[in-house]
Order: structure tokens, then sequence, then C-alpha cells
């Protein structure tokens, strides 16, 4: 487990060149924590100039902490924060540990004492809360320029080794190497009932899927399911399957066919307690009908596949999610014991909502927010946690012609919705942004 506390460095007068060092820290008998196992990262400011909220503020808010890889000049009178994060590796004994972080810079020097106490006892490495951010690998390609599939491989893996460090599980772990699927032809005397099983190759996803769940320790992926349909309280996807629409005899016996097949993949690869199918987001009255039709055929051909819906519970959606992802503020606690009490789950999100005085994720509130939105997620005795996105760096809306940069402009922009290009309409500043790009 990692923790880190922050030095804050305020010189008299501007300093050149400041280094931080830390060597091993020495604990009981000879053991120690190895200088490898301790990061210094410089803490970096974004300049708010729409506060998300009435708790916001206009200025400067500390957000980015890129890796002090090199010396940095500290400007005399204003304090500048470095985060010294130390992660324990496990098996290391229990006691104190002690060191020292030096400080060098031209013409100035000085040592600051650093002491570190290891318990008797290892944490686990996945985590009994469940995690689920959405990641965009679009927006990591754009900005790190890559074209070559080698390329995007080397980087897409030191993302993944960045969110299994945080205990973060990305929902889709394995984006370059998707289930490959051979659809059999439907024969003209087809069945009522009948079910077409299709050729699938697992051999690239399993692989993938291995690394993610059994060394990442992810504990969470997002399942896709061909010809489900889906779509938002905005606009919807209808329900298609190589070429045949829901209500003709071929889609439900392909449908079927794939299902079963994907329920007992998983069910041998032993991940089933990890997958979820999350097919519609935030659906509005007018889409119940539409979100427990595609979840009652996903119930009938693969009852134990996880059907997670972002809504709160409602009278009409009953029967249909058995994993209920409502936003924080729209949590019932009488709604969620009855449905527990029926063996079903519940999950809550935070995202552009809700703000103030709920804990949110924006970088113009207090840093606490998420600390206390997980203790609160402890208190509820809800299973997971999911934010919509980690890495939404632009807006196509409102940076039509150029990609934003998010540390000059810290604001989580409206995109999608239909709308208009130009338009900038805030969503709140980090919104779906926990990474920064290079």
């Amino acid at each position: 487990e990692a923790e880190a506390a922050q030095l804050v460095l305020r010189p008299e007068r501007d300093l050149q060149d400041v280094r931080l060092e830390v060597r091993d820290l020495k604990g009981p008998g000879r053991a120690k924590i190895k200088a490898d196992a301790i990061d210094v990262l410089r803490v970096a400011y974004v300049p708010v100039t729409t506060p998300t909220d009435p708790t916001g503020a206009k200025g400067l808010w500390p957000d980015p902490l890129p890796p002090l890889r090199e010396s940095v000049d500290v400007q005399g009178g204003v304090n500048q924060p470095f985060w010294v994060r130390v992660t324990v590796p496990t098996g290391v004994p229990a006691g104190v540990y002690r060191g020292e972080v030096r400080v060098r810079a031209e013409d100035y020097k000085a040592t600051v004492p650093i002491e570190v106490e290891v318990y008797d006892f290892d944490l686990p490495d996945k985590m009994t809360c469940q995690t689920a951010f959405g990641f965009s690998t679009g927006n990591v390609w754009k900005y790190h320029g890559l074209t070559d599939e080698t390329d995007k491989r080397a980087v897409l893996e030191r993302y993944l080794d960045n969110f299994a460090a945080h205990h973060i599980s990305p929902y889709d772990p394995a984006p370059l190497d998707p289930v490959r699927i051979d659809w059999p032809d439907v024969p003209a005397d087809l069945k009522p009932g009948q079910v077409l099983k299709p050729n699938i190759d697992w051999t690239a996803w399993d692989r993938a899927m291995t690394r993610a769940l059994d060394e990442r320790h992810f504990n969470s992926f997002r399942l896709a399911i061909p010809g489900m349909g889906g779509g938002t309280f905005h606009s919807r996807r209808e329900p298609k399957l190589n070429g045949y629409g829901e209500d003709t005899a071929a889609y439900g016996a392909l449908f079927r066919g794939y299902v079963q097949e994907a329920q007992e993949h998983l069910r041998e690869r032993g991940w089933l307690d990890e997958a979820f199918v999350y097919r519609f987001d935030e659906p509005n009255p007018r889409d119940y009908d539409f979100v427990m039709n595609g979840f009652g055929k996903l119930a009938e051909a693969g009852p134990d596949i996880t059907r997670m819906l972002t809504e709160q519970v409602e009278a009409q959606l009953i029967g249909g999610p058995n994993l209920w992802c409502p936003i924080s503020s729209n949590y019932q606690e009488e709604e969620a014991a009855q449905r527990r009490a029926g063996g079903e789950r519940f999950w809550w999100y935070v995202c552009t909502v809700p703000k103030a005085p709920y804990a949110t994720l924006f970088i113009d509130h207090p840093a606490t927010e998420l600390r206390v939105w997980l203790w609160q997620t402890w208190q509820r005795e809800i299973d997971g946690i999911l934010v919509w996105q980690s890495t939404y760096w632009t807006s196509g809306a409102a940076y039509p012609d150029q990609a934003q940069n998010p540390y000059e402009d810290p604001m989580g922009w409206v995109s999608g919705y239909s709308t208009d290009a130009g338009t900038r309409r805030p969503w709140g500043n980090g919104d779906g942004r926990f990474l920064y790009p290079p």
C-alpha cells in the first residue's frame, strides 16, 4: 500500500536547479525500504477561471503530480509542495523505518527527516470495493501521437500499470484485443427457440484479461454483448445482430447462442463475478421499457451475467438490473435494503453532478471529498464506485479545431448530446480527468 506526505519548500529568495533525493529507509535489524519504492512528485497547479459551483473559486488549484525527474526552479516567497510517496513492498518486517529527504539547489541544501511505520500485515492486492472507471484510449493515442500498434501497446501498458498501482479498474482492460466472432449461417428452416452458436476466438482477449485480472488485480470489467443496442437518455441504438433486427427468429437464435457461450466461458475462467453489462446510461422514464426489454433477453439467455444500470431504484425497473448504480445523491437507503434482501447489489457514481454539498471529484473542491466518498461507500455497505471517464482531456464541442490543454484549461466542457461545435458549457473543473496527458 502507498502512503504520501507533502514537503513544502518556501524559500526566501529564488532557487535554481532544485533537486530532491531520498535514499533507502532503514528499519529494524537490517530491514530496509529501498529508495526505488519512494517516489518524489511535484505538486503542480492549474488556473481555474470558471468555478465549478459556489464551493469553488477562481485561482490556482493543485491537481497534477508530475514526477520530479529533473531539477526545477522555485520562486522566492512562494510555496512549492513536493509529494513524497512510499509504496511498502509486501513482506517488509514490521517496525519504524527512517531516512531523510535531501534538498539541493544552487547555493542551498537541507535535509528533512522521513519516518514510515510498517504494521505486521500485508494488504491484499485485490480490493473488496469494486471500481469501474472509463478510459478513453482514443485520447491517449491522440495526445501521444500514436498510430503504430506496437507503440500503442507499449503506452497502453504504462497506463494500465498506473491504474493497477492505484487499485482502479478500467471499463475495458483489453482494448486492443477484442473477442473475434465468426457468425454461423442462418438456416432457412430455423425453428422457434433454436440456438445458433457462433465460433468465438477468445485467445487474444483471454491473454489480455488474464494479465488484467490475475496480475494487475483489476476487480471488474465491462462485458460487451453484441446486438443488445443501448444508448443514453439522449438517444438510443436499436438492437440488431449480424444484420437481423430483434423481431426476427434469426436474431433470437444468434443472440442466445452468443450469450450462452459467453456466460459459460466466463464461468470456466472464473470471471463471472468481475463482468458486468452496461448497455444503457441514465435512462429517462420513457426509456424504461426499452431497458427492461434488453435486460429481459439477457437474463433469459445468460442469467448469471451481471446486469448493471446507472439509475436509482424505480418500480418500473425492478426485475431488470441486478446491480444498481445510482448517482450518489440519488442513493436511497430503504429501497437499497429491500433490493439487497433479494440478492441484488449496489454501486454508486459521481460525474458532472452532484455538486456541493456532496462529495465530488472536482479540482476546485476540498481534496478530502473523494476520501469522504469512499468512507461513505463503506458506511453504506455499497459494493463499488464508478466514474465515467479518467482521460477526458478535451471536448470536441469546446475545442472543435484543436485539442484542449488541460494544464491550461482545467474545465471539463460538455461534448456530445447534440452540442454544437464552438459551444462551451461547463461540466466542472477536472470532471472525468484522473490522469493528465504528456
